[in-house]
């Protein structure tokens, strides 16, 4: 898994931000995360898995995260950071520096939730 990126997911804050939602949909990966990319790899037909090897072990494991995140989020159980997201987290990052700078021993406020 060293080297293996997986898509950015959208935190709450910036969720609530960008979208201007109350609730957080979807939940991060668990643990058995690898058996469930199996899994999920196993059901690729047999031209998808031959380019790369035999079975599903020989699959890619960065693409196989990949494709799997992006399913999950076409069944709204997670959420892919887009563009505006980045966006607002990016810019609540630099204004709480910002903040802190100008405020420094205060603590940070951040968005209730209902």
């Amino acid at each position: 898994m060293a080297g293996t990126t997986l898509p950015p997911t959208v935190d709450a804050e910036a969720d609530i931000m960008a979208n201007g939602r109350r609730e957080v949909d979807g939940r991060h990966l668990g643990g058995p995360f690898a058996a469930r990319l199996l899994n999920f790899t196993s059901g690729f037909s047999q031209n998808e898995i031959i380019v790369f090897g035999e079975n599903a072990f020989d699959y890619p494991f960065g693409l196989a995260a990949w494709r799997y995140v992006c399913q999950l989020e076409t069944q709204d159980a997670m959420r892919i950071e887009n563009a505006k997201e980045f966006q607002y987290r990016t810019e609540m990052e630099e204004h709480r520096k910002a903040w802190e700078t100008e405020n420094p021993g205060k603590e940070v406020v951040r968005p209730c939730r209902p």
